[in-house]
């Protein structure tokens, strides 16, 4: 999907809020890959992977060229992997946000059971460091409030010291995704493109070639020549 089907406000009556777009890539088989699965998704804000394979979740941990966001999971079913540390080590490191998604077992107690063990694995699997709690939620009466997540965290394993998580983090590693190649900064200010304009003139004119050997008025010559005296 190269084009984002959503509007840069898709709210125009909240034009001080900032809306961002978000695509989840799910990979089952990383060998049907046949080129970046971050290129067809560029034009969105937030790109997340959902590995339903352990074989997709290590392709993505180990594959760095494959640059997103965000690690979903799904968390309401039971996974076909154990969430070992291993596996998260390289995503961690490249500050890629660990999510699980709590939305699910509001109404259905069978997901709830699996949230929280899977949350827990997760919890024990990344010691608690990158995570992102989202609500997943397909409608507002599935949404909890700041201190009910901050419980299921407590409840989940995640300690006091850690964190919640930072979701401003995730819009930080977005932003240097699309805006920066390899940690190189591209800087697009007016003053810079001017100064560089004027540069690149400066390096257009014309150098004159100055002869050194040649008399440049009467007065080198006679200071040469007190020297010659003074040395004589």
């Amino acid at each position: 999907m190269e084009n984002n089907p959503i509007p840069p406000n898709p709210f125009p009556d909240y034009p001080h809020i900032r809306f961002l777009s978000r695509i989840t890539i799910q990979i089952d088989d990383p060998a049907a890959l046949t080129s970046n699965i971050t290129t067809p998704a560029k034009n969105f804000d937030l790109i997340a992977a959902l590995p339903t394979t352990e074989k997709a979740l290590q392709w993505l941990g180990s594959n760095t060229t494959s640059d997103f966001d965000i690690l979903s999971l799904e968390t309401n079913q039971r996974l076909p992997f154990p969430p070992r540390h291993n596996l998260f080590t390289n995503l961690i490191a490249r500050g890629i946000a660990i999510e699980i998604c709590y939305a699910a077992g509001v109404g259905d107690s069978a997901a709830r059971r699996n949230i929280i063990s899977n949350a827990t694995g997760i919890v024990r699997g990344t010691r608690g460091r990158g995570l992102l709690i989202s609500s997943g939620a397909g409608r507002a009466a599935d949404l909890r409030g700041p201190f009910d997540v901050i419980n299921f965290a407590w409840f989940w394993g995640v300690k006091q010291e850690v964190g919640m998580g930072d979701g401003g983090k995730v819009l930080l590693h977005s932003r240097a995704r699309r805006e920066t190649y390899r940690g190189a900064v591209q800087i697009v200010s007016g003053d810079v493109k001017e100064k560089e304009r004027v540069d690149e003139e400066k390096g257009k004119r014309k150098v004159a070639n100055v002869d050194l050997d040649a008399d440049v008025g009467d007065d080198p010559p006679k200071k040469m020549a007190r020297k010659k005296r003074k040395r004589r």
